[in-house]
């Protein structure tokens, strides 16, 4: 035998072991306990935020429920591309928790110092092209040959919701470096005070209670901004006053800008941003799809579709908080630790949304009824619609989960790009196409939709899995 055949066998040998070593540390149960205490502190908090926003949005549509028509008609309008401008900052925003966690995970004050100045400018800059998208709605509403009444309407409304966007922005930007610093229970309770202020300022100047003006439609925007300014200021005076934040610059330096990061952040966050606004649009061409089927069955779609979405608002938390570890390992060099972190995050967000599954597939006819009375007959063919619709919901809400928590490791590794292009592959070139074929080629109806759907999402979540894969194993 070779001296060289004998070297190469020791070193192969000795990587084997340091390898098989290596593994064993890293899913020993110390370990596998100690990641899930971790993620737990993050998740917990984080999922308790998106239930304080989830309750904020049924109480501002039980407000809205006893507005006339025409104002009900209005916000139908105006409110879809208010909130679509928002998630598409929120997607933006989220790159800035992804670098603040890696910088926290390496100590890195003065990179995290240099990530927030250009956060700040990031969130005052887009306040900008935001605000004048909305002031336009107005205008853009009556090309469309609108009932003049909402065409009045809109007006006011829009120029009071542009009032709340550089406060809410800026709350974001906070609320997303406080996640990155893992400070979840602030975030926590920011949300819980935002969101109790935002019900009752609307509530207020909507109905014009203890005193104030009756202002109908417009109080909605003014409501929002009060509260978004109030919780803003809030925040400001708690981070400056506690000894925590000590070493950290919380302001915007314009001798510390660089045109160069500031661009940088741009690109990284943009996809993130487009991800948000190429789902979200799929799943409103998903019902006006359904609106072909028949008002019965589009009611039995909206119905889970919010069924949906309340389980989302959940596993956004989780993948949050899987954003977080990821880059916090990522800023401290331990590669070896990102798979352990996404397989207790997949099991923590199963376990999460485990009872909704068990509810949504098992026992759908419980909740329509609920959501719907049974005596009526119109009411008993949507129920009909939604005991089809449910069991579908409940594989695809596990399908889904499993892409959105991935899509927070992959946005802790700082991989935008391909997030959006995922997005773009699993709702538009294979879920609409197959969607389209299952309910007006094959006559499968509404069913075919929510199963076009389901595949869609399902080549997303092997698509993001397999991209996660390469990373680590290339990291490694």
């Amino acid at each position: 035998m070779s001296l060289s055949y004998k070297v190469f066998s020791i070193k192969n040998n000795f990587i084997t072991y340091t390898f098989l070593e290596k593994m064993k540390l890293n899913y020993s149960s110390a370990n596998i306990l100690f990641e899930l205490r971790q993620s737990l502190k993050l998740v917990i908090p984080l999922i308790g935020t998106q239930l304080f926003y989830a309750v904020g949005n049924i109480g501002s549509t039980i407000i809205l429920a006893h507005v006339g028509a025409g104002e009900l008609a209005t916000n139908a309008l105006v409110w879809g591309i208010y909130i679509t401008l928002i998630l598409f900052v929120m997607g933006m925003l989220s790159s800035v928790c992804a670098l603040v966690a890696q910088k926290h995970g390496a100590r890195d004050k003065q990179g995290i110092n240099i990530i927030i100045n250009q956060g700040f400018l990031l969130v005052i800059v887009l306040a900008i092209p935001i605000s004048l998208i909305i002031w336009l709605i107005p205008t853009i509403v009556s090309w469309t040959n609108q009932d003049p009444i909402i065409i009045k309407l809109a007006k006011p409304y829009c120029h009071s919701l542009i009032l709340s966007i550089l406060p809410l922005n800026l709350l974001l930007i906070i609320e997303q470096i406080l996640i990155g610093m893992s400070a979840v229970r602030t975030v926590f309770l920011l949300s819980g005070l935002k969101v109790i202020l935002e019900l009752f300022f609307v509530y207020v100047l909507v109905f014009g209670k203890y005193g104030f003006s009756k202002l109908g439609l417009v109080g909605i925007g003014y409501g929002i901004s009060i509260a978004a300014s109030c919780t803003l200021i809030i925040a400001i005076c708690s981070i400056y006053y506690s000894k925590k934040w000590d070493g950290y610059c919380w302001r915007l330096s314009l001798s510390q800008c660089s045109f160069k990061r500031f661009w940088g952040l741009i690109k990284q966050g943009f996809p993130l941003g487009a991800m948000c606004c190429i789902e979200l649009s799929l799943f409103s061409t998903a019902a006006f799809m359904m609106s072909h089927f028949g008002i019965f069955l589009l009611a039995a779609h909206q119905f889970v579709y919010q069924c949906l979405v309340f389980t989302l608002t959940i596993i956004f938390g989780v993948l949050q908080a899987t954003t977080v570890r990821i880059g916090n390992e990522v800023g401290n060099n331990n590669f070896s630790q990102l798979k352990l972190i996404v397989w207790i995050n997949l099991g923590i967000g199963f376990c999460v949304i485990l009872p909704l599954v068990m509810l949504y597939f098992f026992f759908p006819q419980y909740l329509a009824a609920f959501g719907f009375g049974t005596q009526a007959l119109e009411n008993q063919l949507v129920i009909k619609y939604i005991k089809k619709f449910l069991p579908l919901i409940a594989v695809l809400q596990i399908v889904e989960g499993v892409r959105l928590i991935v899509i927070g490791a992959l946005r802790g590794l700082n991989d935008t790009k391909v997030i959006m292009y995922n997005s773009i592959l699993a709702f538009w070139i294979v879920a609409f196409p197959i969607s389209y074929l299952l309910a007006f080629v094959l006559h499968w109806g509404g069913a075919g939709i929510w199963l076009g759907l389901l595949m869609g999402i399902m080549v997303g979540a092997i698509v993001s899995l397999t991209r996660f894969n390469f990373l680590v194993n290339n990291s490694s």
